[in-house]
């Protein structure tokens, strides 16, 4: 069974877990959000999609935020127990889950060995691209373990890492629309063959950069319906890094 069938499953699992501690209907966590309550029990079964922001309806139905979700996936992926009693306003430590703080922070946090990570507000096309928004966000924190990311992760730093939602098809099968990408912000210049956030003009994308000898460079889909786009070297300087792409929550590493 490949990766992206397992995550989609173990995100229906988290999905019913929530919902099954607060002892709420399919119906009465889906119509809040206009959405059919079939198609909610075939993502909590694993055998459909849903779209990203459908899933932040449903996480406020829910009263758990967008990344407690994803952080309950992840756990039932690798098969550790997942606390499904949290709320929005909870927080893992070491120690366990604890009351949440305001988000109105700007970098990520050390707390022991979990690395507060913050969730922006971005969105970053997987197509032609996405408008900026008119100010950088935090809208949520990811929390993540230390030594999962030294023992996964080449990054810049652990204070840089940021996550993101990458919508659109042009890079799957590496990503689908709507999976969370996590992002080293520290790294800002094309110096390695890797996928990256960029910023050309207003829009933000997410490509695969591959250098070419002439000093250009290949802006790379790995969707094979998509066409390389090729940017000569002094084109070059309206591509503004953002940072390197580090890591999917469908379990890829990149």
């Amino acid at each position: 069974m490949d990766k992206e069938k397992l995550m989609r499953e173990a995100l229906g699992k988290a999905l019913r877990g929530f919902r099954s501690n607060r002892k709420m209907t399919l119906s009465a966590v889906a119509d809040p959000v206009g959405y059919d309550a079939g198609n909610l029990s075939r993502v909590e079964r694993g055998t459909q999609g849903i779209a990203s922001d459908v899933l932040v309806g449903i996480a406020d139905a829910l009263d758990v935020s967008l990344a407690r979700i994803y952080e309950a996936a992840e756990l039932i992926y690798k098969g550790e127990t997942v606390d499904f009693s949290v709320t929005r306003t909870s927080h893992y430590t070491a120690g366990g889950y604890q009351q949440e703080s305001s988000v109105e922070e700007s970098k990520s946090d050390y707390s022991g060995e979990v690395l507060k990570v913050p969730m922006m507000n971005a969105e970053f096309s997987m197509g032609s691209g996405i408008y900026q928004p008119e100010r950088d966000a935090i809208v949520d924190f990811m929390h993540l373990s230390l030594p999962w990311i030294r023992s996964r992760l080449v990054i810049s730093r652990p204070d840089a890492l940021r996550v993101v939602i990458g919508l659109g098809d042009s890079m799957y099968p590496t990503f689908s629309s709507g999976d969370p990408l996590l992002v080293d912000t520290g790294i800002t210049e094309l110096k390695i063959d890797a996928v990256y956030c960029l910023a050309r003009e207003d829009e933000l994308l997410i490509k695969r950069i591959q250098r070419q000898i002439d000093g250009g460079f290949a802006i790379i889909s790995d969707n094979p319906s998509y066409q390389p786009q090729y940017i000569a070297s002094p084109e070059a300087a309206n591509l503004r890094v953002l940072g390197r792409v580090v890591w999917a929550w469908n379990g890829r590493s990149l």
